[in-house]
């Protein structure tokens, strides 16, 4: 197709009636002019040019009318979009605003709840809550109480206690809140939610209200004060299952203290004792101080059941006195004992020796501290009885007969002796002498090992020996 054929297209474009460029070129046709020929073909030439620029002109002008339509078309379009997205979130905002409303969610929420459908109600009573203001202290309690009733029936017993706490969170004083947030603390075991209250409402009028809540203060059996021995205290408590936690530094006890297990020995110095009682689900007393000054003394002078005095008849001497874990040293030769003297013994006691004698007694307690030396005079006479002298001579007379010594102060061998008193003993209230003997030897008396023992009423004479106890053993000498 040639250039002209497109403009056939074109309604506006009148139709040229022209040669074929090919019939320029036949001499066959009449109206064929050689000198014409040049001046025609530039004159369609020209026409044919002016046509084409109108072509153009108006093919221009035809896609642009065709792309005008479709823009408007697009944007029309758009439109409808846009004005029909606007619309749905408009709609959808305005039910979003509406479901998060109070009005909306409170009502919807009593409806529930008046229903007995709790479950359904928390949700809008929760919603309704997050819509008001936190100023709003009205709403807050009333909708925080009805959520609080809903988690109960609900049987949610930390959210009932979250509830309530956004309650005391705005009124502190309610006392619905108050009472009930106590009996779900205990419900649940939750000791130290329980002690916070005390504390919280202490000096307040719930006081007395929250008294069924708390722990006895425990006790102890020493009151405070000076002492001069270590002192032993028991402690205890009238809450049936509670243990019992004590500092001795002055510090507050608590549940990290140590336990009480038994009897606490304080020693010496400034204690001053902390104790509380804590039950079984960790609500704790309040503590109980006492204040303990330890100084440990020296032993008090000993006392003994026995006055200085003259005497007619056998007598024990026990000493009174003797602390706990203390003992007693004796002497009856006038020296001031020692730990190296006699060690008295409560169950043998001590028997009064005959004759006039002086007895010295020291106290040691438990903490080798020695006390003063206590002295005591005594002069025993016992009627009928032979004297030590007498008793001596008749065992001298005896063991001559024996033939165990030459004579009244020789052995067999020609030694030296004297009778020395080791002790006296009392067998059926009768005293018997213990003697010993020592022997002459280099220029002093040396005592021997081995003692005879005669009865101050009939002088019987015996053998005697003592164990490891310092018990005597008599055995008659025929």
């Amino acid at each position: 197709m040639n250039k002209y054929d497109e403009m056939d297209d074109l309604d506006d474009i009148e139709d040229i009636d022209m040669y074929d460029s090919d019939d320029l070129d036949d001499p066959d046709n009449p109206d064929y002019d050689e000198s014409d020929d040049f001046e025609e073909f530039i004159e369609r030439e020209e026409a044919a040019g002016d046509y084409e620029d109108r072509f153009r002109v108006t093919k221009r002008k035809a896609v642009n009318k065709k792309n005008r339509n479709i823009t408007i078309a697009i944007g029309v379009t758009v439109i409808v979009i846009i004005f029909l997205t606007v619309t749905v979130s408009l709609i959808a905002m305005i039910k979003k605003n509406t479901e998060s409303s109070y009005n909306y969610n409170y009502q919807k929420a009593k409806e529930y709840y008046d229903s007995g459908k709790y479950n359904k109600a928390i949700p809008y009573y929760e919603k309704a809550l997050a819509a008001i203001s936190s100023s709003d202290r009205d709403n807050q309690i009333k909708l925080n109480m009805a959520l609080f009733e809903c988690y109960k029936q609900a049987n949610l017993p930390n959210s009932q206690i979250s509830a309530l706490n956004s309650i005391l969170n705005v009124d502190k004083y309610n006392e619905t809140a108050v009472k009930e947030i106590a009996a779900l603390y205990k419900e649940t075991g939750n000791g130290d939610a329980i002690n916070h209250l005390l504390q919280a409402y202490e000096k307040t009028s719930f006081e007395a209200f929250l008294e069924q809540y708390k722990v006895s203060v425990p006790s102890a059996d020493v009151n405070s004060g000076s002492y001069e021995d270590d002192v032993v205290v028991t402690l205890s408590s009238s809450e049936e299952g509670a243990k019992i936690y004590y500092t001795i530094d002055g510090s507050e006890p608590t549940k990290y203290a140590p336990l009480y297990d038994g009897p606490i020995i304080l020693s010496e110095g400034t204690v001053e004792l902390k104790i509380v009682a804590i039950n079984e689900i960790g609500v704790m007393s309040k503590s109980a101080s006492y204040k303990y000054d330890i100084v440990h003394g020296a032993p008090q002078l000993a006392t003994v059941n026995l006055p200085n005095g003259a005497y007619t008849s056998p007598r024990q001497i026990e000493i009174t006195n003797i602390p706990e874990g203390g003992k007693a040293y004796y002497t009856w030769d006038g020296t001031n004992p020692t730990e190296t003297s006699k060690q008295y013994d409560p169950e043998k006691k001590i028997d009064l020796k005959v004759g006039n004698n002086v007895l010295k007694i020291k106290i040691v307690n438990k903490y080798n501290i020695e006390g003063p030396v206590a002295m005591y005079v005594y002069d025993l006479t016992l009627r009928g009885d032979y004297s030590l002298s007498v008793a001596c001579d008749a065992l001298s007379k005896k063991l001559v007969e024996l033939k165990q010594i030459k004579g009244a102060t020789e052995l067999l061998d020609g030694t030296q002796f004297k009778y020395f008193e080791y002790n006296t003993e009392v067998v059926d209230d009768v005293y018997i002498y213990v003697v010993g003997v020592s022997a002459y030897n280099n220029g002093s008396y040396v005592k021997q090992s081995y003692y005879y023992g005669i009865n101050s009423k009939t002088l019987e004479l015996y053998t005697v020996s003592y164990d490891g106890e310092e018990k005597a053993t008599f055995s008659p000498i025929k």
